[in-house]
């Protein structure tokens, strides 16, 4: 709500709508209430009543501002950005695209991790004496790339975690 000045049949009151940001719609609404309200309000310091009503009336008009320049951004397809909107402007357009998926694929990962000597028990007490040693195990994270016979590029999606696995299994080899 920028005064425009220029025009003095109007006495400087012409409302120009072009704010963008919070800084300009604050400092036009402070120019607002200068010229509109001269005598009834001239506390425009930053702690004051009246300036958190301008701020806040500031961060309405920089937010709906924001909406309203991304839906005109999603209306236009050379500008559009969400999906949906691409598929559905391409279809208002007479052009109907084709929807593909990526790959997906199953894989199991699994690990051998060196044995270590029980710290306790007999060691003639006819009990596997030995147990993983927990000190090596692995943690992937989401992202690792793995390639398939033919070329295809896979890539993980969740974390890998050994040591959050519930071992069902050891096999031991003693040596």
């Amino acid at each position: 709500m920028a005064l425009n000045t220029s025009n003095r049949k109007n006495k400087g009151r012409d409302i120009k709508y072009l704010n963008k940001d919070f800084g300009q719609f604050r400092e036009n609404l402070i120019e607002y209430a200068k010229t509109y309200f001269p005598t009834t309000y001239s506390d425009f310091n930053e702690s004051s009543p009246g300036m958190m009503f301008i701020e806040m009336a500031s961060y309405l008009g920089d937010v709906l501002g924001y909406y309203i320049d991304d839906n005109l951004k999603e209306s236009m397809i050379h500008s559009a950005e969400d999906r949906t909107n691409v598929v559905a402007l391409a279809n208002f357009l007479g052009y109907k695209p084709k929807v593909t998926s990526p790959a997906l694929t199953r894989i199991s990962v699994y690990q051998i991790t060196p044995s270590k000597r029980r710290a306790s028990g007999n060691l003639y007490d006819g009990d596997n004496r030995f147990e993983m040693d927990e000190g090596y195990l692995v943690r992937i994270k989401e992202g690792m790339e793995l390639t398939s016979d033919t070329g295809v590029v896979f890539r993980t999606t969740e974390l890998v975690d050994f040591s959050e696995v519930e071992v069902d299994h050891i096999e031991t080899i003693a040596r």
